[in-house]
């Protein structure tokens, strides 16, 4: 049973759930498109469907991910009954991005108050709660202040500078949980050139490193961010986000080929010499890599002389040293390589 309704999920074809009860107070039904992007594990799809049937929804289809698709939620069906139609993505992490909400395979919670929202249809942004407790207009006045770049250099800069000059260009405070002030006593630098890139994304990625999270949250009348341990907290802001758009749309000079010829070099090396080339940043998973016992100045990697692309160069280099590359987009969709391990934690 399970394998036909994996088959059947990957053919693209509606699987309908049943459910315990009808959908309540709920005015609507929901269904899920689901797209899985480059690197979804093979037996996602599977774990997905079984998940997913046991909550309300009117039906489920997952399938590869095309040009074109965008996470979106569209009204069917009639006045008296309506069926909206979600779109979704299947990230390599193996997460379940909606509109609104990334949500993992142990979410059923949050995933069910989800489908219970969108089933009521459009509601009053000052009422409708959303991701971090914040409501519809909240959340995109944070997504927007979070989206603002970073205009200096960020590499070998002290965490604590880096925090305060971004904490100086968002528009709503920045503050520091006790826990954070005390991880932060012992000082510590940022790892990776991230100029260019949006606010929420770099100071997500600066504080990992020290198990340190960004949250936003309800301040009063208006909300405000805070950096807090990243134990046992349910919802923090991303290291970016999974794109809709194919490789070659994000980064044109990733299918671009080139003669190549490494010899046991060092991997820090070989990515050194091919970020400047795609013009976009690498943010590396220090967490992953430090747990896996991985240093990308000692792990060596070698390719055979030959004509590839960056992408097959990138991509086998880091394979050596038992490692992968995600395209992501930050916060202002702008394309960055998240470098993690194999069996990345987060």
């Amino acid at each position: 049973m399970l394998r036909r309704a994996n088959l059947l999920a990957v053919l693209g074809m509606f699987v309908l759930l049943t459910t315990a009860g009808p959908l309540g107070a709920a005015e609507g039904r929901v269904e899920l498109e689901l797209v899985t992007e480059s690197g979804f594990p093979l037996t996602g799809s599977q774990k997905w469907v079984r998940f997913l049937g046991g909550l309300d929804l009117a039906g489920v289809r997952i399938r590869p991910m095309r040009p074109g698709d965008r996470i979106e939620t569209v009204r069917r069906g009639t006045n008296a009954a309506p069926l909206y139609h979600v779109t979704g993505v299947l990230t390599s992490r193996n997460k379940l991005r909606l509109p609104g909400g990334t949500f993992s395979l142990g979410d059923r919670g949050r995933l069910a108050d989800w489908i219970g929202r969108t089933a009521a249809g459009p509601q009053d942004p000052a009422k409708r709660k959303s991701s971090f407790g914040l409501n519809g207009d909240q959340l995109e006045k944070a997504t927007g202040d979070l989206a603002a770049k970073v205009d200096f250099s960020t590499k070998d800069v002290k965490l604590t500078d880096l925090i305060e000059r971004i904490g100086r260009t968002l528009k709503h405070p920045l503050r520091m949980s006790a826990a954070a002030r005390r991880a932060l006593a012992v000082e510590d630098l940022v790892r990776d050139e991230m100029k260019g890139l949006s606010c929420g994304t770099t100071l997500a990625a600066a504080l990992r490193p020290m198990g340190l999270v960004l949250t936003p949250r309800v301040a009063g009348a208006s909300h405000e961010y805070l950096i807090q341990s990243g134990k046992q907290v349910k919802e923090i802001w991303p290291i970016g986000w999974p794109s809709t758009k194919p490789s070659a749309k994000l980064v044109p000079e990733i299918v671009k080929i080139i003669d190549v010829e490494l010899e046991d070099i060092p991997l820090a090396k070989a990515l050194a010499a091919v970020q400047p080339r795609l013009d976009v940043p690498f943010l590396l998973d220090h967490n992953s890599m430090a747990i896996s016992g991985i240093d990308a100045q000692r792990a060596a990697v070698s390719i055979p002389k030959g004509r590839r692309t960056y992408g097959r160069i990138l991509r086998s280099v880091l394979f050596q040293a038992k490692m992968k590359y995600e395209l992501r987009v930050d916060d202002a969709d702008q394309p960055f390589f998240w470098i993690t391990t194999m069996r990345n934690r987060r």
